[in-house]
């Protein structure tokens, strides 16, 4: 792996780099969870979902705006809303 990465320049920092395997446990990266699942005829596949901690804090930032545009109209609160929700 540090032959590809020195080619590019970069380095892996060793102290926080953690090599996981998803058979035995989910990993978190970027705010998802990746999880290995095996459905019910044994074929693995690979299950990615939004950490539940960012999930909250999503659920509360359209609270507040909900909350903030109670006066509101629909479609200004659609406005708000939407590039949120698309990403």
């Amino acid at each position: 792996m540090n032959p590809f990465l020195t080619q590019r320049g970069l380095e892996l920092n060793k102290t926080k780099s953690v090599l996981t395997y998803l058979e035995k446990s989910s990993a978190t990266f970027l705010g998802v969870d990746v999880l290995m699942k095996v459905n019910n005829k044994g074929k693995k596949y690979l299950l990615i979902i939004p950490s539940p901690k960012k999930v909250i804090s999503f659920m509360a930032r359209i609270s507040t705006i909900l909350k903030r545009m109670k006066t509101a109209s629909a479609g200004q609160v659609i406005l708000k809303l939407n590039p949120m929700i698309r990403g």
